[in-house]
């Protein structure tokens, strides 16, 4: 169910979008992969979504994407390119063709390496996992720290002289409230990067405050800051395999299974025949 504090619409290519090899014209750098459209027409025949409508656990979607050109345009072809400060050009290309604009490779990979370590975060704190926890959350003397899953980028969370009055709150030891002050600070510092903020918007003829974002990957992470906020939970359809919102301060019912009705109606139908092929096995023995 879409959140009606969120105003967001989203556009896709139809002819979706393909690796190349390029660089960006005026910035001295080595030639990178860039995703860019498919299609090199000027004008891009195009299909417009509201992603908060569509998928209510994209943010676990893409925090699941594998960082390959394969995983990556496989999840741009479904939901559209990241955007924002992500996209950038123009780039070089052929004389005589449209100018190209695209994402780099890199840039995917480290933006869902980011959100996938701080939903893991975000899920262990919730559930009290102590122990997958301290891989990211550890206490060394009088400071906690947080540090990636693969120990490359390291902050402090609370320390004697850095947020002292953070520490003052925190249980010697303990780490699920400083794994959620982790969360709460990397997800904010996302925000503002992505510019995801409220916003006065025209609703009915009425102006009213929406939160907004100007981007696919400020929506995504605006949606993971509202099942934070929601204490919500998530599981995957069980016919098309689409993470679904459960549980919850403000969420759907905690026995939910399938994310839409046509979903609910495929599986009945699957597990209908599966009974009858087992029926007629049976007789036929």
């Amino acid at each position: 169910m879409a959140d009606e504090l969120i105003d967001f619409v989203w556009r896709i290519p139809t002819a979706g979008y393909q690796w190349i090899s390029a660089e960006c014209l005026g910035k001295e750098e080595s030639p990178q992969r860039y995703l860019v459209y498919a299609s090199g027409e000027p004008v891009q025949p195009a299909r417009d979504y509201s992603p908060f409508v569509s998928t209510s656990g994209l943010f676990k979607r893409f925090a699941e994407t594998a960082p390959t050109e394969k995983g990556i345009a496989a999840f741009a072809n479904k939901f559209g390119w990241l955007g924002g400060r992500l996209t950038s050009g123009p780039l070089s290309a052929a004389e005589g063709t449209p100018r190209l604009y695209g994402e780099t490779f890199n840039s995917w990979q480290e933006t869902i390496k980011c959100m996938a370590d701080i939903v893991t975060l975000w899920e262990c704190a919730k559930l009290g996992k102590l122990s997958a926890i301290s891989r990211q959350v550890f206490w060394k003397g009088n400071a906690v720290f947080h540090r990636s899953r693969d120990r490359q980028n390291l902050e402090v969370i609370a320390s004697e002289h850095l947020y002292p009055e953070l520490l003052a709150g925190f249980s010697r030891g303990d780490l699920q409230l400083p794994a959620m002050y982790a969360v709460q600070r990397q997800i904010n510092r996302e925000l503002a990067k992505h510019t995801a903020s409220p916003k006065l918007l025209w609703h009915r003829g009425q102006l009213v405050l929406r939160q907004s974002a100007t981007s696919l990957i400020g929506a995504i992470w605006l949606q993971f800051a509202k099942a934070v906020e929601g204490n919500k939970g998530y599981r995957q359809c069980e016919n098309c395999r689409e993470w679904i919102e459960i549980g919850g301060r403000r969420a759907a019912r905690s026995d939910k299974r399938f994310c839409t009705p046509s979903c609910k109606s495929a599986a009945w139908q699957r597990d209908a025949k599966l009974r009858a092929l087992e029926q007629a096995s049976k007789k036929g023995r």
